[in-house]
């Protein structure tokens, strides 16, 4: 007996020793990014990523070469990139670690020099450590732009104003975010459990009655916050609300807001039978025929049908505060 008790032992040993080492390489990855122009390219990749699932070692890297002149011509221009400590407003040039920014994301401010006025940005990266569900966004705020990266694959980010362009490079599972630069400029992408762009959501900051700003077709917005903490509400159609928070000021950040979830039809915050039964009081219907049911048309194509059902049955018994 006490030989079998010893062996299983030794086996949930092993198997605890496996876990954790597995565990552990999955919380240690990094992502390299090229940036380049038509004329040039940065020698030294910048390298970011976590260690332990947070913070982690730095690599410095040189600093851009004094004295490049902006001669005028795009067709020359010259691209560095590094990322900046916000905390001591100091150079780091490669970091690896997501504790440079306030952040409910793994989030890294990424500043690109591209001398010349009127140059195409472009950046490749190699995303062959990124964990299997993750999405990583090159984020221009201020630009009101988004580049969901792509390994591999050269991908124009922006054309040059001349100097330094602020960007924020983002890590989400949920596929959705909110980034801010330093100016308080926030840009975000907002999408359902389903991977769709949350056209049409609204936003709400701080316990606004109010939206501060609809998404639009896309599922992206924009809007201005001043310096401190902000609580960000999204709300959509039939949709349990998406909570998050952001820090912003002095500093790029980022947050990962849930995605919706949709199937809230009468709107209590909970996903459960009461709007199952809504749903099949309108099923088979077209959106005009179930008139004052029509909200049951979860997925807004116009019927109520199998695929309004589905969406129920995926979030069933999820309330908001679950999320």
């Amino acid at each position: 007996m006490r030989r079998a008790t010893a062996a299983v032992t030794a086996a949930l040993a092993i198997f605890m020793f496996w876990v954790s080492a597995a565990r552990a390489q999955n919380q240690n990855w990094s992502i390299s990014l090229t940036f380049a122009t038509d004329n040039a390219e940065d020698p030294l990749p910048l390298v970011i990523g976590v260690q332990n699932g947070a913070g982690g070692a730095t690599e410095l890297k040189p600093p851009p070469l004094p004295g490049i002149k902006d001669v005028g011509d795009a067709r020359y221009a010259v691209v560095s990139s590094w990322v900046v400590d916000p905390g001591a407003r100091r150079v780091v040039m490669r970091k690896l670690g997501a504790d440079a920014v306030q952040s409910t994301a793994l989030a890294w401010p990424v500043t690109v020099l591209a001398e010349e006025t009127g140059a195409d940005v472009f950046v490749t990266p190699d995303l062959a450590g990124v964990p299997a569900g993750m999405k990583v966004f090159l984020v221009d705020p201020a630009g009101r732009n988004k580049v969901l990266l792509k390994s591999g694959e050269r991908q124009k980010v922006y054309e040059s104003a001349g100097g330094e362009k602020e960007l924020v490079a983002v890590a989400s599972r949920e596929g959705s975010f909110l980034a801010a630069d330093s100016a308080g400029r926030v840009f975000g992408y907002m999408e359902t459990a389903a991977g769709t762009p949350a056209a049409g959501a609204e936003i709400f900051v701080d316990g606004g009655a109010a939206p501060a700003v609809t998404a639009a077709a896309d599922g992206t917005y924009s809007l201005s916050l001043s310096p401190g903490k902000h609580d960000i509400v999204m709300d959509t159609r039939v949709a349990l609300k998406s909570r998050t928070a952001i820090t912003v000021g002095g500093a790029p950040a980022a947050a990962e807001p849930p995605a919706l979830r949709v199937g809230d039809i009468n709107g209590d915050g909970v996903i459960d039978i009461t709007d199952f039964v809504l749903l099949k009081k309108g099923y088979g219907k077209t959106a005009a025929e179930a008139g004052g049911d029509s909200v049951a048309d979860i997925n807004g194509d116009g019927v109520i049908d199998i695929a309004d059902f589905v969406n129920i049955k995926k979030h069933f018994g999820i309330a908001e505060d679950e999320e």
